[in-house]
């Protein structure tokens, strides 16, 4: 059983990873703005819904037309993908979220 150090050590590392995720999910949402623009004019949108750190995957969902739309997996990978990249170098790779 760990002792009331170790408890206190792991949840400080607990709260730092939580912050460095929100640090993470926060710049890449900023750097998504411009491209939300242009899929918004088409009645669609993307969002950050979280980062994972052990793959350095930023997960995002899309939101209205985008849902439908036949060039979501291009627009992904050729489109938001590398501009989070440059700009999040954390992120390795972006993923839809599981849709309901």
């Amino acid at each position: 059983m760990p002792n009331s150090q170790q408890v206190d050590i792991l949840h400080d590392m607990t709260e730092k990873n939580r912050d460095i995720r929100a640090d993470i999910e926060a710049r890449a949402q900023g750097v998504l703005e411009p491209a939300r623009k242009f899929l918004q004019e088409d009645g669609g949108d993307v969002k950050v819904v979280g980062f994972e750190p052990d793959t350095q995957t930023l997960v995002v969902s899309y939101i209205g037309e985008c849902l439908t739309c036949p060039l979501q997996m291009f627009t992904l990978r050729a489109g938001l993908e590398p501009l989070v990249q440059q700009q999040v170098p954390e992120v390795r790779r972006l993923e839809l979220a599981d849709t309901p």
